[in-house]
């Protein structure tokens, strides 16, 4: 048994007014008395051929959260390993029952990696068809990007077929620092005009000020995602009070519980 303990903290998306569209599920993980964050983690997993397994754990919380939430609605974040694997697809189908898909949402992870998702447009379309809202999770361009080169990947990104699209916060924080004439405000007029055209709600993520929400809103961004709006919570809106937790003592765990023990040592050694 590796004792190690996988949560869900809820952070939500809201509009300006801070009704809330629907909560990302982020992945928590605790080790010992100690909480991981991802990105502390995942790489060990993806290296071991783990990551669709480590989210199918993550979509059996997912589920037991909408049960327990009726109202409310949920994102999870998915890469495009674990679209493509065929377990992860059984589970899916075998654990979202068609009353929940209209509540959940997959932000599709990494988007600007176009070449990894295309292979999976197919499984994305017919996910979509089945009730399942898609996103694409923070979008964001160089000042110095060419408008033809944004103006390719958007058609790409956007012939998949979403609900919304996520701006990054540091495209976010650019674009309300920028001029009318900059880059990064072409490149969001480009991404407004695809999301207008395709029916798309924009996202603002990474919103750590009131100015950002009132310029973005003057710009027909209509959703929001921050630390003013709300930081990750691990009971939010749970009519229980407490996130649903999952321990994974099976392969996922023990590659959790190593990276844990070895973040550890490091931390010790340094001291």
């Amino acid at each position: 048994m590796t004792d190690v303990c996988l949560r869900l903290a809820f952070m939500p998306v809201a509009n300006s007014n801070r009704q809330i569209l629907y909560h990302e599920g982020l992945a928590r993980v605790e080790y010992q008395q100690r909480f991981l964050i991802p990105m502390q983690f995942l790489p060990s997993l993806q290296d071991k051929q783990l990551m669709a397994a480590f989210d199918a754990h993550i979509l059996a919380l997912a589920v037991a959260w909408l049960q327990a939430n009726p109202r409310l609605n949920l994102g999870l974040n998915i890469l495009p390993e674990t679209i493509g694997d065929a377990d992860w697809l059984a589970a899916f189908d075998q654990l979202v029952t068609p009353d929940l898909r209209p509540r959940l949402i997959l932000e599709l992870s990494d988007i600007l990696l176009i070449s990894q998702w295309l292979p999976h447009a197919n499984t994305l379309a017919l996910l979509r068809a089945s009730g399942v809202r898609l996103a694409f999770d923070n979008l964001n361009f160089r000042e110095d990007e060419l408008a033809a080169d944004i103006d390719r990947l958007l058609a790409q990104l956007f012939g998949v077929g979403v609900d919304f699209a996520k701006l990054d916060q540091m495209f976010v924080d650019r674009l309300c620092q920028s001029t009318y004439t900059s880059g990064t405000f072409n490149a969001f007029n480009l991404i407004r005009q695809y999301a207008e055209d395709n029916q798309v709600g924009l996202i603002a993520g990474g919103i750590e000020f009131m100015s950002q929400i009132d310029f973005l809103e003057a710009l027909g961004v209509p959703y929001v995602q921050g630390f003013l709006i709300g930081k990750p919570d691990l009971g939010l809106d749970s009519q229980s009070g407490e996130s649903p937790f999952r321990l994974l003592d099976n392969a996922v765990g023990q590659v959790i519980a190593e990276k844990a023990e070895a973040l550890a040592a490091a931390a010790v050694k340094k001291k």
